[in-house]
């Protein structure tokens, strides 16, 4: 899609500030030792005008075609985003102008697909609570590869998720469980349809970086409480009982996905980022 961003800069009349920016949001300081967290903060500023509400909502319609088709790591931004459409403020424009920064640093995306034995495999990740209201992000980054099944092996993605989950969950593990539900109920058609395009597939590796949760799958541990844990849970103890899914733990620093899916540094994009696409300048 060479040539897509220099028009969405210039249809939006554009003006990139003078320093490259390689960041996709901007910066949260990081306070180390709070013995309280404190809640992500609600965005109180005034409220923008017909006209710069309706070039937000442009700018990320004509950015979230661009990231589902190349740019998966724009995904999480325009996630938020889009979850404050319903009341724009001037922080919502100042989000925006950051974006399109960073798309004027980094104009051409590509992605790298190469040849494997057509095994679907998912990787899972959640964020827990960093969303405002208590809410957490899930998402899912799907990809063929060859054997051995829980190996990782690079290709492109056929699917990058990230969902804002819409009810509040009470722990790490539960809100990588729901993840964990979430991608297996998106994967079931492209199992479907691999098998039909004459690719039968094993069960299908799905990995998380949570040991609890992975435990509670397998019944490697005793679950205690919640019953919207436990109605998941049974879906998804079904599928791997009639061998769809092959849940594992690996270490977060091993989930590719999890680059897109949380605000992290621009230099861990830049070394994991081929994982994912090519920059192209």
């Amino acid at each position: 899609m060479l040539g897509y961003i220099q028009y969405v800069l210039h249809k939006y009349q554009h003006n990139p500030s003078n320093c490259a920016q390689y960041s996709l949001y901007p910066y949260q300081q990081i306070v180390y030792g709070q013995k309280v967290q404190k809640p992500t903060p609600i965005n109180n500023t005034p409220d923008l005008n017909e006209k710069d509400k309706k070039h937000v909502q442009q700018v990320i319609c004509v950015l979230l075609y661009y990231a589902r088709a190349i740019d998966c790591t724009m995904l999480v931004t325009l996630s938020k985003l889009s979850h404050m459409q319903s009341k724009l403020t001037h922080l919502t424009l100042q989000l925006i102008q950051h974006l399109l920064d960073y798309c004027a640093t980094n104009p051409n995306a590509a992605i790298r697909y190469k040849s494997s034995d057509m095994i679907l495999k998912i990787h899972s990740d959640a964020s827990y609570l960093s969303e405002p209201k208590a809410r957490s992000q899930c998402g899912g980054h799907f990809y063929l590869g060859t054997k051995p099944i829980q190996k990782y092996t690079p290709n492109g993605a056929i699917l990058t998720t990230t969902n804002i989950l819409q009810t509040v969950v009470t722990s790490a593990a539960e809100a990588e469980y729901v993840s964990l539900y979430v991608n297996a109920k998106t994967g079931i058609p492209m199992r479907h349809t691999l098998i039909e395009m004459g690719h039968p597939q094993p069960p299908t590796p799905l990995q998380t970086d949570n040991i609890t949760a992975v435990g509670i799958v397998n019944d490697t541990i005793k679950q205690k409480y919640s019953k919207p844990l436990n109605m998941r849970g049974h879906w998804l103890k079904d599928q791997i009982h009639l061998k769809w899914y092959d849940v594992y733990f690996k270490q977060a620093y091993k989930i590719k996905l999890i680059i897109s899916q949380k605000i992290i540094l621009h230099q861990i994009i830049d070394n994991l980022g081929s994982c994912f696409y090519i920059k192209q300048t």
